[in-house]
């Protein structure tokens, strides 16, 4: 669940996290906590945008300058994952984290946090508004089977979010059809909802194994996930996965990839070299 159908100009990032309110020493906790209450004092909700098992989606209106936003509003759960960032001198929320971390700088291929609050009950994401864009799933159905050209021109932005990710020490663990963000007219690709995802490296005695994930098992789960994709995008109702498709999607569920290089030995295949076009098949 993430925010769903960018704008077509580039919302200007605010400050984040906003409203932030030290807890009084002797408190208990160090956690710095923007207080989620702020957000309607910043922000005019509108309608939902997607709903899910722990919180929902709602566009809305930054009342400063009228730019829209998409903000997530999260069931805050004791246990639940938290790391490091740095600056903060306390651990903060994963999707928090790993959001901050690809934003610097921030990615076309990649949905945008501005900020985000927080109280003992919820947790608050201010994202940029994907107004023109869809689910990869959403588009899927509306197109129908994929014309090679266009297929193509989806893989290579959705390599490119992976790959992104990577270099940002982050394995987002949820590349799916319904994570994904098309722009139907430009075909650009966002990724989003980092909520189940993990930072690329080794644990140490700071911080939570569960929030990371070894380099190579990272590479190698997000590379499956681009051959699962891959057969997503080129599946036929009457043939199924086209054969001269199977090696690719093969190598990439198969292959032991060892270090970021994958990204770029993916888009060297010479499926990715042949000359692109846009359109869908009639």
């Amino acid at each position: 669940m993430d925010p769903a159908p960018s704008a077509s100009m580039t919302p200007e990032s605010v400050p984040g996290p906003s409203g932030i309110e030290t807890p009084p020493s002797g408190s208990g906790s160090g956690r710095i906590e923007p207080l989620s209450a702020s957000v309607h004092l910043k922000y005019d909700l509108g309608g939902d945008l997607g709903r899910g098992c722990y919180g929902q989606v709602k566009m809305a209106v930054r009342k400063s300058d009228g730019q829209k936003v998409a903000i997530k509003f999260i069931q805050n759960i004791q246990g639940e994952p938290e790391d490091y960032l740095p600056g903060y001198p306390c651990k903060l929320p994963i999707e928090v984290v790993l959001m901050s971390l690809v934003k610097d700088p921030p990615s076309p291929h990649i949905v945008e946090l501005f900020e985000w609050f927080e109280d003992s009950k919820t947790l608050v994401l201010v994202m940029e508004y994907l107004e023109t864009f869809t689910t990869l799933a959403s588009f899927l159905d509306n197109t129908g089977p994929l014309q090679e050209s266009v297929a193509r021109t989806l893989m290579v932005e959705i390599v490119q979010s992976a790959k992104e990710c990577a270099e940002h020490g982050v394995c987002h663990l949820d590349m799916h059809v319904c994570n994904i963000m098309v722009d139907a007219a430009s075909l650009k690709v966002k990724l989003i909802d980092f909520g189940g995802g993990k930072r690329i490296g080794e644990p140490d005695e700071h911080t939570d194994p569960e929030t990371r994930i070894p380099l190579q098992e990272g590479l190698n789960e997000m590379m499956y996930s681009l051959g699962q994709l891959l057969g997503w995008l080129v599946y036929s109702d009457d043939k199924g996965i086209p054969e001269e498709y199977e090696e690719l999607i093969n190598w990439c569920k198969n292959n032991d990839h060892v270090d970021q290089n994958c990204f770029e030995e993916l888009l060297m295949h010479p499926w990715f070299q042949e000359q692109s076009a846009s359109g869908t098949s009639e």
